[in-house]
């Protein structure tokens, strides 16, 4: 989906749902593929599932692929009803803290200055010319990063990774304490090891002749710091 092949998209999407026709995540998948044209089995089957999901996570997904069939064969009235109910779940999902996202960033820009940077570059020894060379867009939702995606990936020497949890996993292990000078708690070697298993793992989703990978997870932006 990521690199944009569409008709082996729709494939897998397809082949997943002969396994499991109440796999959500491959309904919204395929939904969000493929142009609907009438009110086919693949609709019906999906529409029969919708009071049987069994997770908040299901009902949204479910809702926003119903939205996008219905939106397809111009039936506005039901598309906005799954709209709104999709909207609605998405919203009981959601814990936002607005005062623990300035903390964040606030640290990030007291931590990460750009003579920190330069002190852990002289540190680390990470070998990145044996990989693709990342290039991270970070972004709020809906801000147009996709977009930017799509122009920089038309080039012939960049692929993309989509939106990769890679980072985060990486980093997940390591240690801070912000009340210190060099809050960096987890030692050299941990970080040029982390550092190598990323780009590892980004790497694996380019071709051989690609120069760059893109990395467009858009919550990465209050990673920025360790980036």
């Amino acid at each position: 989906r990521y690199v944009v092949k569409l008709e082996k998209s729709i494939e897998f999407s397809r082949k997943a749902l002969e396994i499991n026709p109440a796999h959500v995540d491959s309904i919204y998948n395929l939904f969000f593929l493929k142009k609907f044209t009438e009110y086919d089995d693949e609709l019906k089957q999906a529409e029969s599932l919708y009071g049987l999901t069994k997770t908040i996570h299901e009902k949204r997904s479910l809702s926003f692929a119903l939205f996008k069939a219905y939106n397809d064969l111009k039936d506005y009235k039901k598309a906005y009803c799954y709209l709104k109910n999709g909207n609605d779940t998405a919203k009981e999902m959601s814990v936002l803290d607005p005062q623990h996202d300035i903390k964040i960033m606030s640290l990030i820009r007291k931590v990460f200055t750009k003579e920190y940077i330069e002190m852990k570059k002289q540190e680390l020894n990470i070998p990145c010319s044996k990989y693709k060379r990342p290039v991270f867009i970070v972004s709020m939702p809906r801000s147009g990063s996709t977009l930017v995606e799509k122009i920089l990936s038309s080039h012939s020497k960049v692929s993309t990774a989509g939106e990769p949890m890679y980072f985060k996993q990486c980093c997940g292990s390591l240690q801070f304490n912000f009340s210190l000078n060099d809050p960096m708690l987890s030692s050299k070697f941990d970080l040029e090891a982390l550092a190598e298993e990323y780009l590892k793992l980004l790497s694996s989703h380019a071709n051989a002749d690609d120069t760059y990978v893109i990395d467009k997870l858009p919550i990465n932006f209050a990673t920025l710091g360790l980036i």
